[in-house]
C-alpha cells in the first residue's frame, strides 16, 4: 500500500507526463504538417544546420534576419534535394522560408519535449517508489525515443523515404502509448496486474484492436508520403471498380516485388480504405464486449469516445479522399487518428489493470455452467447469480 507521500510523488510525476503527452500531440500534428506541406527537406542537415559553404558554420538556430545565411540554406536545399535542371524547378525564397519555419518548428517542439522528458527521468532517478512503479516502462520508452531520434535522422538523410516516414510515425505512436500507460499507472497507483491476478479476456480483444489500428496508421503514413490519397478520389470505387484488377493491385514490374507495399499507390490506398472498416468492426466488437463489464467511470467515457471517434474518423477519411487531401482535412484526420489510438490504449490499460473485469468474466463463466447443470435447483442458480453480481 502506497503512503500519502508516495501517492503525491506519483501524481506529480503524472502531471509531468501529462505535459509530455500534450507536447507529443503537438509533435505529431506539426510532423503531419511537415509531411502535408512537403517541408521535411527544407533543412537537409541533421541535427545541426550549416550556414557556410562546404558544411561549415554549424548552428542549432534559424537564420532569422541574416539574409546571407538564408541564401546559403536556400542553395543547399536546391543542391542536395531539389537538384533543379531548369529555372522553373526553383522555388521562391518566401516559399522556402515558410517550409523552413515548419520543419524548424517541428524540431523545436521535439527539443522542448526532450527537456520535459529529461525532467521526468530526473524525478524517476530520485525516487525508489517511482522507479518501482514506472521505471522499467519509462526506461523502455527512452529506448524507443532513442530509436525515434535515429529514425528522424534517417528520414532526413534518405530524403524522406516512404518506409522511413511510416516507421518514424509508428515509432512515435508506440512511444506515446508507453508514456500514456506510465501516466495512467501514476494516477491509478498500479503496476499492471499483481502476481497471480488473472488478466481478463477482454484485454486480448483490446490488444488486437490496437494492433489493427496501428496497421492502419502505418499505411496512413504511406498514404501521406507517397501521395496515394491524391491519386484516386472517388468513393467507393477505386478507379473504375470497388476492387481493382489484380494486375493493378500487384505490379509485377516493381523490383523488389515487396515495393508494391510502399510504391504501388493503388495497393496502398486499397489497403488503407478497407482496413478502416476492419478497425470499425474491431472497435464495435470490443465495445459490445465491454458494455456489460464493470469499467471505471474513465473507462466508460473512453469506451463512448472510442465508438464516436472511429465513426467520425472514417467519415473524415472519406471526405479527405474525395477532396484530394486538402491540408486542413488531412491534418485533422491525423490528429483524430492519434486521439483514437490513445483512447484504445486507455481501454487496454483498463482491461489490463481492472481486476473486477477478470472477476466478472470468471463469475459469468461459472454462472453459465450453473445454468447448464440440471442438478442445480432454480433457487440455487438465482442465489449464485446474485452473488456473482
Amino acid at each position: 500500500m502506497a503512503s500519502p507521500e508516495q501517492i503525491r510523488e506519483a501524481q506529480t510525476l503524472g502531471a509531468w507526463l501529462v505535459l509530455s503527452l500534450i507536447l507529443l500531440f503537438f509533435v505529431v500534428v506539426v510532423g503531419g504538417t511537415v509531411r502535408l506541406t512537403n517541408s521535411g527537406m527544407s533543412i537537409p542537415e541533421w541535427p545541426v544546420i550549416y550556414y557556410g559553404e562546404g558544411k561549415t558554420n554549424p548552428s542549432l538556430l534559424p537564420p532569422l534576419f541574416n539574409e546571407e545565411q538564408w541564401q546559403v540554406a536556400y542553395n543547399t536545399y536546391h543542391r542536395d534535394y531539389i537538384k533543379p535542371k531548369t529555372e522553373a524547378d526553383y522555388i521562391s525564397m518566401s516559399q522556402f522560408k515558410q517550409e523552413f519555419a515548419i520543419e524548424y518548428g517541428h524540431r523545436f517542439v521535439v527539443s522542448l519535449f526532450g527537456i520535459v522528458f529529461l525532467a521526468v527521468l530526473t524525478k524517476l532517478y530520485r525516487s525508489t517508489y517511482l522507479r518501482s512503479l514506472v521505471g522499467r516502462l519509462v526506461g523502455y520508452a527512452a529506448l524507443v525515443l532513442a530509436i525515434q531520434i535515429v529514425l528522424g535522422g534517417k528520414v532526413v538523410i534518405n530524403h524522406t523515404h516512404p518506409l522511413y516516414v511510416s516507421v518514424h510515425l509508428m515509432t512515435a505512436f508506440t512511444f506515446i502509448s508507453m508514456i500514456l500507460w506510465a501516466t495512467l499507472r501514476c494516477f491509478r497507483g498500479v503496476r499492471d496486474v499483481e502476481p497471480n491476478q488473472k488478466v481478463s479476456r477482454s484485454f486480448w480483444f483490446a490488444v488486437t484492436t490496437v494492433a489493427v489500428c496501428a496497421f492502419q496508421i502505418f499505411f496512413g503514413g504511406l498514404m501521406a508520403k507517397t501521395g496515394a490519397g491524391k491519386s484516386y478520389n472517388q468513393w467507393p470505387e477505386l478507379g473504375e471498380r470497388i476492387i481493382p484488377p489484380s494486375a493493378a493491385l500487384w505490379n509485377e514490374t516493381l523490383d523488389p516485388l515487396l515495393a508494391n507495399f510502399y510504391q504501388n499507390l493503388i495497393l496502398i490506398q486499397f489497403i488503407h480504405r478497407w482496413v478502416a472498416f476492419v478497425v470499425l468492426f474491431a472497435v464495435i466488437v470490443l465495445a459490445l464486449r465491454l458494455m456489460t463489464k464493470p469499467l471505471t467511470s474513465g473507462g466508460r467515457w473512453a469506451l463512448r469516445g472510442t465508438v464516436f471517434i472511429v465513426v467520425f474518423q472514417i467519415l473524415l477519411g472519406i471526405a479527405t479522399l474525395l477532396e484530394a487531401v486538402p491540408f486542413a482535412l488531412g491534418l485533422l484526420h491525423l490528429a483524430t487518428g492519434l486521439i483514437l489510438f490513445e483512447l484504445l490504449i486507455f481501454l487496454t490499460f483498463e482491461t489490463r489493470t481492472n481486476a473486477r473485469i477478470a472477476l466478472f468474466e470468471e463469475q459469468l463463466a461459472r454462472r453459465t455452467s450453473w445454468e447448464d447443470d440440471p442438478e442445480i435447483s432454480l433457487e440455487t442458480q438465482t442465489a449464485r447469480v446474485s452473488d456473482a453480481h
